[in-house]
């Protein structure tokens, strides 16, 4: 990151707290941190920047199952199947799960049930 020594980065303290191998989750917050910013990764996430901060330190009191669950939504490009869609990203599955009902569109419908007629994928 700009005017700050390479040590500082995210993903320089998330190997020092979490280890090695790094979480990929984790890697991918600290990807998202070092390319944006720590407060741009929180916000596309809609958590805090403490959060997101205390995180990557492996320092927040609590188990991160939220937090985990939004960055593998959000931030990673693993290809998942989808029994309506085929073959999709995490992150499309998550867009998609997020649109309300809408019962003149057949596709919409079609995974909207899917979703919670419980797909392992769905966040409920």
């Amino acid at each position: 990151m700009k005017g700050k020594p390479e040590d500082c980065r995210a993903m320089d303290k998330a190997r020092a707290a979490w280890g090695e191998p790094l979480p990929a989750w984790i890697a991918a917050l600290a990807r998202a941190a070092d390319g944006k910013s720590v407060r741009r990764a929180a916000e596309e996430l809609g958590v805090s920047p403490a959060l997101v901060s205390l995180a990557l330190r492996n320092r927040y009191p609590r188990p991160l199952d939220m937090l985990r669950a939004k960055v593998e939504a959000r931030m990673s490009y693993e290809i998942i199947p989808c029994p309506i869609m085929g073959m999709i990203t995490r992150m499309d599955c998550a867009n998609w799960q997020r649109l309300p009902y809408v019962g003149s569109n057949a596709l919409r419908v079609a995974v909207y049930r899917a979703c919670r007629a419980g797909c392992i994928q769905y966040e409920g």
